[in-house]
């Protein structure tokens, strides 16, 4: 922590993306392939990283905050996503928002008491995920029992990132997330850069807290806090009220942010052979067996980070555009069958 406040996060973050790239045994970046989708891929200007469509109306600058907001920090389940196509038709990306929307359509005012009352129950009705399923029993026929559904511990993890937030929220006594903008602003002298608000976003709450530790020192990723940045300063070009209300943020450093590791990029650049994975990592990703949480999966997004940010000092975009343009490139029909590597025991990405 007190490196962070002596440096720039975003230095950090990028300190440690390529203290771990030297390092991995896992995951190596192929130099020449990296020089080669640069000059074919990116040679002409790419489409800026745009606002999530939303066709909500918000009742204030401050209900606006705390949907981008929550919708960063329900930016997980990637290692669900099988399950999420087999049993919603949804990816996970498109439950969250279509939760956070039944939310804010049902009328929640997703302030901190609301975020401590979201039960099982809720996230089952405004997510439609079944939670249980009832199965016949092995010995008695006729007989039913209620037994976990497979998306049970997504549906878990939603619950209590909630009752997270909202815990978090009452012992800092802010009503929602927008108060506690401008209280962090307040502690700071009234202004806050993008680093001092990724640094006390990601201390004060747990879900942001995208930080793993590595056999040679800790691994800040840092993926939700920058997205949300991201979202914020794009709010704040297109909704003036939003503008006013965060008039005490200074997105200068926006233009600094690296792209949000996960499971989508890495794919990408392994297809395109920017990434080379060991064989043991390869054997894993490829028989589409969970990854746990630890140095393999660290490795896949650090190295990701730090092929991005030489892709970065190459190019003339930033690390949110060139984050749209590799999930566009997912979408085409060249990597729509990559596979990706999964990891459940995360609500990091």
């Amino acid at each position: 922590l007190l490196l962070i406040i002596m440096t720039s996060v975003l230095d950090v973050m990028k300190a440690d993306a390529a203290r771990v790239a030297s390092k991995s045994t896992a995951v190596r970046i192929n130099q020449e392939a990296l020089q080669t989708f640069v000059q074919t891929k990116l040679s002409t200007p790419i489409e800026s990283r745009p606002s999530t469509p939303m066709p909500l109306r918000f009742n204030n600058a401050s209900h606006h905050i705390d949907f981008l907001t929550l919708l960063s920090a329900l930016s997980f389940g990637s290692g669900y996503r099988e399950e999420c196509q087999k049993f919603l038709q949804r990816s996970p990306s498109s439950t969250m928002l279509y939760g956070i929307m039944s939310m804010v359509i049902g009328g929640g005012a997703l302030h901190t008491d609301y975020l401590n009352g979201v039960s099982i129950t809720d996230v089952q009705m405004l997510f439609n995920i079944q939670v249980d399923v009832d199965m016949p029993h092995e010995t008695i026929p006729g007989l039913y029992i209620s037994k976990p559904s497979p998306l049970r511990a997504f549906a878990d993890k939603i619950r209590s990132t909630f009752a997270e937030c909202g815990r978090r929220l009452a012992e800092l006594q802010c009503k929602d997330f927008a108060d506690y903008f401008s209280k962090i602003a307040a502690r700071n002298g009234g202004k806050l850069d993008v680093s001092k608000f990724i640094t006390a976003l990601s201390a004060d709450f747990p879900t942001f807290s995208d930080v793993s530790d590595s056999p040679d020192g800790r691994v800040h990723v840092l993926s939700k806090a920058q997205r949300l940045v991201s979202d914020l300063s794009i709010a704040v070009r297109e909704a003036p009220e939003v503008a006013t209300f965060l008039n005490f943020m200074d997105f200068t450093q926006a233009s600094q942010l690296t792209v949000f590791a996960d499971n989508v990029l890495p794919a990408v650049l392994r297809r395109e052979g920017v990434l080379e994975y060991s064989p043991e990592l390869a054997t894993l990703v490829d028989s589409k067996k969970t990854l746990p949480k630890g140095d393999m999966e660290t490795e896949i997004r650090a190295v990701t980070m730090e092929a991005c940010n030489i892709i970065l000092r190459s190019a003339n975009t930033s690390g949110p555009d060139l984050d749209f343009f590799l999930r566009e490139l997912a979408k085409t029909d060249t990597h729509k069958d990559n596979i990706r590597h999964y990891c459940k025991d995360t609500v990091f990405y």
